[in-house]
């Protein structure tokens, strides 16, 4: 009977009987005590899969994401206003034609934001954040700056995601 259930893979009706034998065979023991031990391993993995899948779980800590994904909202329309007044006083611009870096301050941002997304993506945040100062501190430029920073910046961000995929794609062996 002790032999079927270990065959069965139910280690704990087999030790069960296995202790009401006097004289139990040692192979049935050592193999008893073998799924215990596999049993015990893939409860440790399950539990270990469990607690990462709760690290990962996007609904943890959703509130606390919202409140300051407000305060950023705040802080960047905030700053998209002081960045455009100050640019135009101290150019001497009119504040219509600093529209266009209020523009270019908006891909720096949003650089900066994929950064909290993907950490692969600093390269592109530098470079949307480059375009960003030189289109602030040289208005003649802010097309230049704005078109640099964009194509620069999505060139990238195409490239990271095409390396991702590949890697996705080709797993190692």
């Amino acid at each position: 009977m002790a032999t079927h259930e270990v065959e069965q893979s139910d280690y704990r009706a087999a030790e069960k009987l296995l202790a009401e034998l006097n004289d139990p065979p040692a192979t049935l023991v050592e193999k008893a005590a073998a799924l215990r031990q596999l049993d015990s391993d893939r409860a440790d993995r399950l539990n270990r899969l469990e607690a990462e899948e709760k690290e990962h779980d996007l609904t943890v800590g959703g509130g606390t994401r919202i409140f300051i994904a407000l305060l950023i909202g705040i802080a960047t329309g905030s700053s998209y206003i002081i960045v455009t007044l100050l640019a135009a006083h101290l150019h001497g611009l009119p504040v219509e034609s600093t529209l266009v870096q209020l523009g270019v301050l908006t891909t720096g941002w949003a650089g900066c934001c994929a950064v909290f997304i993907d950490k692969r993506m600093v390269s592109a945040a530098l470079i949307f954040g480059l375009g960003t100062l030189c289109a602030i501190f040289i208005p003649k430029w802010v097309f230049e700056a704005t078109a640099a920073a964009v194509i620069g910046g999505n060139a990238i961000i195409g490239w990271i995601w095409q390396v991702h995929e590949q890697k996705r794609q080709d797993p190692p062996s």
